[in-house]
């Protein structure tokens, strides 16, 4: 079971931008300090270049995490082309308020696909003790200026308190059996259940994985023989149903899920105007609509 500490998420614009990191930057990492604006109160500030891709329906994001004196920006920033990464160009702390700009620059890249771009980055800011923030404001350069007060904040992050995992039903597999996922959301914890195609019936579930990044919730669930080394089983198709709980503190901070098979992959995302979870599968799975009974965190712009 992984373990994230208690951190209180402050959210910027519409959302966290969810296009995946295969752009043609690889993630890399670059501490950097502040530029030439004032910096009183301000011990250390830094940023991580997260990738990119092209880009996304929300291309220009910001969420602020804060956690004691440290607050972490996590954004999305627009690019020509998806070949370029973030940089942290100045940062100040005056009357309450933390301000960052965040610029981007040329990764390097000899060939760039064409298409609009988005960076993704984090960006990371050491108060001194003592230092009071009310809002942050966080410019992007090549977007748009971004405002969080501090009424904004969300209760907490979401933490993994415990999981489990139960094979519910395992056969002979019928031609009308698929690999599928559903998901749902409780007050406490969230469900998983579903069928894994197997080589044959003697299979049971295991629970490989889980992990929370970026308010994103990560389980890899594989399976395992249940017959001995010298044991011979029936030798035909065969499938397994498995019923999985993940515990979870802060539940109504988590955005989004990705559940992994052994084929499969089966990736849930709220809407946050309301209840639902829209899940999409692998090209095998197709896609369909989960249920839950939460939804994702407000925001403001």
């Amino acid at each position: 079971m992984n373990e994230l500490t208690r951190r209180t998420v402050l959210l910027g614009t519409a959302g966290l931008a969810t296009a995946g990191l295969a752009g043609c930057v690889g993630d890399t990492g670059d501490d950097g300090d502040d530029g030439s604006g004032e910096t009183g109160g301000i011990d250390d500030s830094s940023i991580t270049h997260l990738g990119s891709d092209c880009a996304g329906p929300e291309p220009d994001t910001v969420a602020v995490v804060a956690e004691g004196s440290t607050y972490t920006v996590e954004g999305t920033l627009p690019a020509s082309t998806p070949c370029y990464e973030a940089e942290l160009v100045e940062t100040s702390f005056e009357a309450g308020t933390l301000s960052l700009t965040v610029d981007v620059v040329e990764d390097g890249s000899e060939t760039c696909i064409e298409c609009e771009g988005q960076v993704n980055y984090e960006a990371t800011v050491d108060l001194s003790d003592g230092a009071s923030i009310e809002t942050v404001s966080v410019t992007h350069e090549t977007g748009e200026t971004h405002t969080v007060e501090q009424s904004a904040f969300v209760d907490g992050y979401p933490e993994i308190v415990s999981s489990s995992i139960e094979t519910t039903q395992t056969g002979s597999r019928t031609d009308e059996q698929s690999d599928t996922a559903d998901f749902d959301i409780g007050e406490e914890a969230v469900t998983i259940e579903g069928t894994i195609l197997t080589s044959t019936p003697h299979y049971e579930a295991v629970l490989e994985e889980t992990a929370i990044e970026r308010r994103a919730l990560q389980v890899t669930i594989g399976t395992e023989s249940t017959l001995d080394e010298d044991e011979a089983g029936t030798q035909e198709l065969g499938f397994l149903d498995y019923e999985a709980t993940i515990e979870i503190e802060n539940i109504d901070s988590l955005e989004r899920a990705q559940i992994q098979h052994p084929e499969t992959t089966h990736g849930f995302e709220w809407d946050e105007n309301s209840a639902s979870a829209s899940t999409g599968g692998s090209s095998e799975t197709g896609t369909s609509t989960a249920e839950g009974n939460t939804s994702a965190p407000e925001r403001s712009q």
